[in-house]
Parts: C-alpha cells; sequence; structure tokens
C-alpha cells in the first residue's frame, strides 16, 4: 500500500491504516491519518484533502505554535481538538528551542535530546489529554481523523503507535510505519534548511549532522516512549486506563476500525 499522499503545501501526509493485526484483522484504510501542520496548505491541496472526508483533526502543537501559524481549513465541517488553556505554557520556548539555544549542539547531544524527549511525551498533560480525546473520538466513529503537529513525526509518531498498539499491530509494523518519515521526498533539503533557519533565529551556527537527530527519525526514540511508559505502567492497556481510555473504549475502537 502505497502510505504518503500528496497534498499541496503539507508536509508529511499519509494513510497509517491496512495494517493487519496479530489477530489476523486489517486496520481499516481511509479513517487515520497523520500529517504536519497544515498553515501552508494550498487552494489544491485542501481540494485533494476534502476528497479523504476528514471529521476529526487533532493538533497536537502548543498554543503558541498554533498562533504563529494557524491552520485554515475554510468551511470544513470538522471537529478540532486542541490543548485546552489550562495547558498553555504561556509561550515559553519549547524544550528542542531552548536546547538549540543553549547548549552545544552536537550530533551525540542531539540524539540524547531526542530521547529524553520521546520519555517525556507519553506523560506530557496536554499530550495525555489530547491522546485520550483521540481514543474517544475513535471509539465515537469519528472517523476519519488527522492527527498533526508541527513537522508530523515525534508527537504524532507517539500518538500513531499508540493507537496502532491498541489495535494489535505487531510491533514490528508499527515500528515500520514510524520510521517512514524518513522516505519523505528531500528529506536532507528539509533538514538543511531547518538547521539554517533556526541558525538565523538564535544567531549560531549548527552543522546539519547535529540537527539531523532532531529533523529525522530513530527506532531509539519510538523505543524510548515505550519504554517510558512499560517503566509506569505493566500494559498499554494499563496506560490508556491512566489517561481515561477503558476497555469498553477499545473495544469500540476495535469493532470502528478493524475488519
Amino acid at each position: 500500500m502505497h502510505r504518503f499522499i500528496e497534498i499541496g503545501g503539507v508536509h508529511n501526509f499519509r494513510d497509517f491504516g491496512g495494517y493487519q493485526t496479530q489477530n489476523d484483522q486489517t486496520v481499516k484504510k481511509g479513517k487515520l491519518f497523520r500529517a504536519g501542520q497544515f498553515s501552508n496548505i494550498t487552494d489544491s491541496g485542501m481540494e485533494s484533502f476534502k476528497v479523504h472526508s476528514p471529521k476529526t483533526i487533532i493538533d497536537l502543537r502548543r498554543a503558541k505554535e498554533r498562533e504563529e501559524q494557524p491552520s485554515d481549513f475554510g468551511d470544513l465541517p470538522l471537529r478540532r481538538l486542541e490543548g485546552l488553556d489550562v495547558h498553555d505554557d504561556g509561550g515559553a520556548l519549547p524544550p528542542h528551542m531552548a536546547y538549540l539555544r543553549d547548549d552545544e549542539v552536537t550530533y551525540d547531544a542531539t540524539f540524547a535530546h531526542m530521547i529524553d524527549t520521546y520519555q517525556r511525551i507519553p506523560f506530557i498533560d496536554q499530550h495525555k489529554y489530547l491522546f485520550r480525546e483521540t481514543f474517544l473520538a475513535l471509539a465515537n466513529d469519528d472517523a476519519p481523523i488527522i492527527i498533526h503537529c508541527a513537522a508530523g513525526k515525534d508527537r504524532t509518531g507517539v500518538l500513531c503507535a499508540l493507537i496502532l498498539k491498541c489495535l494489535e499491530v505487531d510491533d514490528a509494523i508499527i515500528e515500520d510505519d514510524y520510521m517512514l518519515t524518513n522516505k519523505i521526498p528531500y528529506l536532507d533539503k528539509i533538514i538543511k534548511g531547518y538547521a539554517e533557519k533556526l541558525g538565523q533565529r538564535f544567531g549560531r551556527t549548527f552543522p546539519v549532522e547535529a540537527t539531523w537527530p532532531m529533523g529525522a527519525v530513530y527506532a531509539e526514540y519510538l523505543q524510548a516512549a515505550f519504554g517510558a511508559i512499560a517503566a509506569k505502567h505493566e500494559t498499554i492497556s494499563d496506560y490508556l486506563e491512566m489517561i481515561g481510555v477503558n476497555q469498553d473504549d477499545v473495544q469500540k475502537i476495535h469493532d470502528n476500525l478493524l475488519e
């Protein structure tokens, strides 16, 4: 199955359904989508986007990110899930930006920073809220859903992996799906541009190789997220219970998304 879908102005848009589960069922296609942000979507991109009949948008970005690069879906009748005011950090610089501003930026340091980031992603209050709301939307059959953050790889990657895990897709398949971000066209140019843009912002020069671990994905990142969950919860079901998703919800998700 071809995963990447061309949506003008949107980065890393793809369907993460269609996978076989450990019980020989199949995750429905055309129900689960993931992407980068939508602030630059073109008119033609919007027309392509409408073809997928989206019902629910989950925006995992911080309030400041949404303010600086707002999404515009026109008159599409969408349910939009975003962080609550109580999750607003007052416009504080995101941790990865603070790292780039303040620390010595090397390949190893950036890789270590990303491992730490992934260990925290499942337990940040805004994420727990939006993860729960996403699972409940799936239980309520409010799909197709589109999950996105800024680049559509880290926060989005963890949530999509949790959904596939909930659907009992094999870990190796989940990891392969996560790693597809590294196959987007011109990734090297994207990361080079990212390094240059951030260098201008902070008045520093970042070697491209030092920022590569922030622009690409590594299997170790996703393993770090699930390892952090396992350190606090015996099973994924226990984690889901902690954020407010019970077994009845999980069964409804299976009924809605598996065939």
